[in-house]
């Protein structure tokens, strides 16, 4: 598990970011529109237009740029080869800071592909050939693999949809959490990264903590099981949490026992939640903001309200009929 973990949401929680990861921020200004002369007030359209969407990104914790790429087949080849599949097109959002954002679709949207391009952890064979990802004035997509571990978990952490294969069996979810402590907390004493698990898994409710953390993942039931990879996201103090289906499999009195958690935990925190999700009774519920997606491109963005009684595209009036929402 620890290994697991660390491939995916690893990295120190180091706020600062590193030498390396400032001198880039640096070499990429975002430029707001305060502290503009006259004279540029009277700019043309485009260079308005332009300076708008730079501050929109500052507002947004975490904003998604013209992002485009495929999959290689065995040949390596990418676009224009004979096997390759392109898969996003063009993905353009912005996730604001301590709303919930929810990115809705089919299976096969490209919803997931995003999430883990935003975090580095695309598969191999992915290639993105255009765009960028901005988060606190970075640009994601620029940065080493040695800068995105030190973002991985510290700052932008992700809930897997099956915890159970996330969990590493042969250890007690003490262990396991503990661990994470003592990665992204460098320096914690054992008996403190224990402490600060157990008042985690309060946070979470989870009942009985202290007998719960000497237990092992097969004596958790599915919703408890997804509230420990909650935890786990949640110990690292993230400032953007990626949810891939977090209730995909769990009984519906359950979904709702666990989103209203995300929901509470993402306010009281003032974290920027991404949820990803086919669930469009559950983005009714919990979501601030609305991406829909289908066949790897952005149909429409607009806020909750908006997209349930003013929808724009006829595949977000499919997508909400089909979930019957709207006889109710």
């Amino acid at each position: 598990m620890s290994e697991q973990l660390d491939r995916n949401v690893g990295g120190q929680p180091d706020r600062r970011m590193g030498e390396q990861v400032e001198e880039q921020g640096r070499a990429r200004p975002m430029v707001g529109m305060a502290g503009q002369s006259a004279s540029s007030a009277s700019t043309s359209a485009p260079a308005s237009s332009a300076a708008a969407a730079t501050l929109e990104r500052q507002r947004a914790a975490l904003s998604v740029r013209g992002l485009t790429g495929g999959f290689t087949g065995s040949s390596g080849a990418g676009p224009g080869g004979a096997d390759y599949t392109p898969v996003l097109h063009d993905v353009t959002f912005d996730a604001p800071a301590g709303r919930l954002t929810a990115v809705v679709g089919e299976t096969g949207s490209g919803k997931s592909i995003t999430a883990m391009t935003i975090l580095g952890i695309a598969p191999r064979t992915f290639q993105r050939t255009a765009g960028s990802i901005f988060f606190d004035g970075l640009d994601l997509t620029a940065c080493t693999e040695t800068q995105l571990r030190r973002i991985r978990g510290g700052r932008i952490s992700i809930v897997f949809q099956d915890a159970r294969a996330a969990l590493n069996p042969v250890l007690t979810i003490g262990s396991q959490l503990s661990d994470v402590v003592r990665r992204h907390r460098r320096g914690t004493p054992r008996p403190a990264a224990r402490q600060i698990v157990l008042d985690t898994l309060r946070q979470v409710q989870i009942p009985e903590p202290v007998r719960r953390y000497q237990q092992y993942p097969h004596e958790f039931s599915g919703g408890m099981a997804q509230r420990v990879m909650i935890a786990m996201a949640l110990l690292c103090e993230p400032d953007v949490l990626i949810l891939d289906e977090p209730t995909t499999g769990l009984d519906v009195t359950i979904q709702a026992d666990v989103m209203e958690l995300i929901v509470g935990l993402g306010r009281s925190r003032g974290l920027s939640t991404l949820l990803i999700t086919h669930d469009m009774g559950v983005v009714a519920e919990c979501a601030d903001h609305v991406v829909v997606m289908r066949h790897g491109q952005v149909l429409e963005v607009a806020d909750t309200e908006a997209i349930f009684h003013r929808p724009r595209h006829d595949y977000t009036r499919t997508l909400i009929a089909s979930s019957r929402l709207e006889d109710r």
